[in-house]
């Protein structure tokens, strides 16, 4: 387990459980509880450790579960998607993901159009782009640094990120684009590096470069030797 969480997760508590209930009400409780958390975070939330003692004084046996879905839900705060909907990649990345999270999302409806990509990343204060690589060298070909001063996050995949890209668009650009992992006719999205954490003199490495990442939440991954990891 990571010592410290590389973004923001939501802890919500459920009712009591009785001690005989089956492990399926029990997995299903859990999942109903997970997908409660959305509305938790659109209002007031107290710190995890109040949290944590206000309810183990109250109902010391309430189950609790974390989501790290990652996302502080404000329309304020965009996705554009730079993927065509065609494309599983941009499908569940551009449309699904927005849609299941409450972020805002801007399209456009030609992915090669690379300067009014960038201009519509400047207009709408963009701070996630979801592209592919060979896209990526078309916006370091055609868009100046300064309409991408808003992004946080690049999250490329659809196929290989070369190394040359990668730093190409960081001397360009001054951000490094995250790599991810998909099988188009099983799991569009499976793993994906995310930011480093980095706490006065602590550094905990998140994005690895070359690499596919961690898999995501809630989800098994299999090597070919049958071990899941």
């Amino acid at each position: 387990m990571p010592s410290r969480s590389p973004y923001p997760i939501t802890v919500s508590f459920g009712k009591h459980m009785p001690s005989s209930a089956s492990a399926y009400q029990v997995r299903r409780a859990v999942s109903e509880l997970g997908s409660e958390a959305f509305k938790y975070r659109l209002g007031k939330r107290d710190s995890l450790p109040y949290r944590f003692y206000r309810q183990a004084i109250k109902r010391p046996f309430r189950r609790c579960v974390t989501d790290s879905s990652g996302t502080i839900l404000t329309y304020a705060k965009a996705c554009m998607g730079a993927v065509p909907l065609f494309h599983s990649f941009g499908y569940t990345g551009a449309l699904w993901y927005p849609l299941t999270t409450g972020m805002g999302v801007v399209y456009h409806n030609n992915p090669l159009d690379f300067k009014i990509t960038g201009e519509m990343v400047e207009r709408h204060k963009a701070t996630l782009l979801m592209t592919m690589p060979t896209f990526l060298m078309g916006q370091i070909r055609k868009c100046t640094p300064e309409p991408f001063s808003s992004l946080r996050y690049v999250v490329v995949g659809a196929e290989k990120l070369q190394e040359r890209i990668t730093k190409a668009f960081i001397r360009k650009f001054n951000r490094g684009p995250l790599e991810g992992y998909g099988c188009t006719e099983l799991s569009p999205v499976v793993s994906v590096n995310v930011p480093d954490v980095i706490d006065k003199e602590i550094r905990q490495m998140g994005n690895k470069p070359g690499t596919v990442g961690r898999p995501l939440t809630r989800n098994n991954s299999q090597d070919s030797q049958s071990r899941y990891v």
